[in-house]
């Protein structure tokens, strides 16, 4: 049986476990009952009354927590299952101070997202292409982000091209806050895979706020921020596009708060429903590992793949590539 991810994004409702189920309550009354073996993780409300029972069940069942408000706002995720490989996250500490490896990680992610942005692009129009970049004669994390910039400057440039549905219109990627419907879309979609990636990096047992291409920062998930770049076109860019060229959703989903859109109530929860499907569904088939398989999979073994790089067992971390992938 499939597990499914609980969506709980109505404030002041008050959740609870009892005998391995979580129970809703909406003030005093129950509203929902909901067996634990049915679900994967939970997002919740950030305002909600969470009772100790229903962390604990959390916690014996290692069923991750993510802490936004409705209109996407990230605050936090509560996870249990923390590695107990110190010496993981001992080399991870370790390279952080490391130049060099820090230069070529970054490297590799940049290259990584670009072959992601291109994969989007060549889905709609074949034709299409992104600058060719050179990143072996770069020494600082400063001029890597600056041909970040340029490549996103093109990507979004014919992102905006390839949206066949007139009732949009975006110009370019506005972030905080978002100035049309498809940047609201975006940028919630994007809370729910730094949420996603930020378990899965624990799974592995690395510390999600130790990165090396972002600034480390205090409650920044660093290292979530650096892994899902790779992914942001694949994992939501290609969802928005088809959601919107496919009409289903619609221009009359959002509403407008002086010049910030933000999804209604429905509409909401429909594109959880098909992000989550997206994420842990959907397979894809990635040519150079000659098997299917879903987004989720495939961002464990990318962050495998940095494990086995920080303690040595791989010379350099390998850059995602959609390339001839289904």
């Amino acid at each position: 049986m499939d597990k499914k991810t609980l969506v709980i994004l109505e404030k002041d409702k008050t959740v609870a476990a009892n005998n391995f189920q979580f129970r809703i309550y909406n003030k005093k009354d129950l509203i929902k009952t909901l067996p634990s073996n049915l679900i994967q993780d939970i997002i919740l409300h950030i305002d909600n009354n969470i009772k100790p029972s229903f962390l604990k069940l959390c916690s014996k069942l290692k069923i991750p927590i993510y802490f936004i408000n409705k209109n996407g706002k990230y605050y936090g995720s509560y996870f249990s299952g923390n590695s107990k490989n110190i010496f993981l996250r001992e080399s991870q500490y370790k390279k952080r101070l490391d130049l060099n490896f820090v230069l070529n990680f970054s490297k590799a992610i940049v290259m990584g997202k670009r072959n992601s942005q291109l994969w989007v692009l060549k889905s709609i129009d074949k034709k299409a292409n992104l600058p060719e970049v050179e990143l072996n004669g770069l020494y600082s994390k400063n001029s890597i982000l600056g041909i970040e910039g340029t490549i996103a400057q093109s990507y979004w440039l014919k992102f905006a091209s390839i949206i066949k549905n007139k009732d949009f219109n975006f110009i370019h990627r506005t972030k905080n806050p978002p100035r049309d419907e498809i940047n609201s879309l975006l940028s919630y979609g994007y809370v729910l895979l730094v949420s996603k990636i930020i378990t899965n990096i624990l799974l592995v047992g690395l510390d999600p706020f130790m990165g090396f291409y972002h600034e480390i920062n205090y409650r920044r998930p660093s290292l979530a921020l650096d892994m899902m770049e790779e992914f942001r076109p694949i994992a939501v860019d290609k969802l928005v596009l088809n959601l919107i060229n496919n009409r289903r959703i619609k221009k009359e989903d959002f509403e407008n708060y002086y010049g910030v859109y933000f999804l209604k109530k429905k509409p909401r929860a429909f594109f959880i429903k098909e992000w989550l499907d997206w994420w842990y569904k959907k397979q894809f088939y990635i040519k150079q590992f000659k098997e299917k398989l879903t987004l989720n999979e495939l961002s464990l073994y990318q962050i495998r793949i940095l494990a086995k790089t920080l303690i040595g067992e791989l010379e350099n971390y390998v850059p995602l590539n959609m390339r001839g992938s289904i």
